[in-house]
């Protein structure tokens, strides 16, 4: 059991915990480093959690090992998220990854005919232009692919004449190199 204690400032506490608040806030603003940004917001955020952990959980007024045993779970998950990090770099930079078929394509551009703009308009914001212009697929092959997207991915529905012509310039310009 603890001993006793003066009760904290808990009002006090509030506060330093408003105003590291207002400390990230102002960090997001900051025209820094991205990394560097993260860093400070992390340790800010360690720094509300120790304050709560301290003063609200009463671990400031308990035996060490008390927070000793509250602190472990936190110093193991920070060791494997640092142990972990390199295998998540390595992955999504791996070949065949799609953050890899972007840096190695050289830049094209989609091929001028009718329907180019509606298909930059309604393709472009999620897939880079490689992506488009390395695939090759048949009319019902893009419709399939669209399909997919609208039902695993979210992509909206095309009005019919936006579809038609997504489709057409697709299978026109795009289609499988043995039946252009």
């Amino acid at each position: 059991m603890a001993r006793s204690h003066d009760p904290p400032n808990y009002m006090g506490v509030f506060y330093s915990l408003a105003v590291l608040t207002g400390l990230e806030i102002g960090v997001t603003f900051l025209p820094i480093p991205t990394l560097l940004s993260r860093i400070l917001l992390v340790g800010l955020a360690a720094t509300k959690a120790a304050l709560v952990a301290l003063y609200f959980m009463h671990l400031k007024f308990e035996r060490r090992t008390l927070t000793w045993i509250a602190l472990t779970p936190g110093l193991i998950c920070t060791f494997l998220v640092l142990m972990l990090l390199p295998d998540s770099v390595a992955i999504t930079r791996r070949p065949g990854s799609f953050a890899a078929a972007q840096e190695t394509l050289p830049p094209v551009e989609l091929i001028t005919g009718p329907g180019v703009d509606v298909v930059k308009r309604n393709c472009t914001r999620c897939h880079p232009v490689n992506i488009i212009a390395q695939t090759r697929k048949d009319r019902a092959g893009w419709l399939e692919s669209i399909r997919w997207l609208q039902q695993e991915k979210g992509l909206r529905r095309f009005d019919q004449k936006t579809e038609e012509t997504i489709l057409d310039y697709l299978s026109t310009y795009y289609a499988p190199e043995s039946s252009q």
